[in-house]
């Protein structure tokens, strides 16, 4: 396995808590960040499902890259590695979420 490269371009979460309806999307640093938010909703979610506040669970998550050249976001793609979003994850997941005693609470 090849050493991690993030990539270079801009980054942003973007949840749709229900399908259909207009996501709610939010800028990350990298994708440390993006995983930790990603994460962070998916726990929320299902916290809300279990103890009956959602009646179901058909949401939606796209981690997306801003592209200068189009102007538009689009999928994540890790050019580098080329890799998506779910692959990068699985393949370097360990490298991604690295602790930062300075920033971090507490990931499981």
């Amino acid at each position: 396995m090849s050493e991690f490269k993030p990539t270079k371009q801009k980054l942003r979460v973007s949840h749709f808590p229900q399908i259909p309806c207009k996501p709610f999307s939010y800028e990350v640093k990298n994708e440390r960040e993006a995983y930790i938010l990603e994460d962070a909703i998916t726990r929320q979610h299902l916290f809300l499902f279990k103890n009956g506040f959602i009646p179901d669970y058909a949401n939606v998550f796209n981690v997306e890259v801003f592209n200068e050249e189009d102007n538009e976001w689009q999928d994540y793609f890790n050019e580098f590695h080329e890799l998506e979003w779910d692959d990068l994850c699985q393949e370097f997941i360990a490298d991604i979420v690295q602790p930062n005693p300075d920033t971090d609470l507490d990931l499981p």
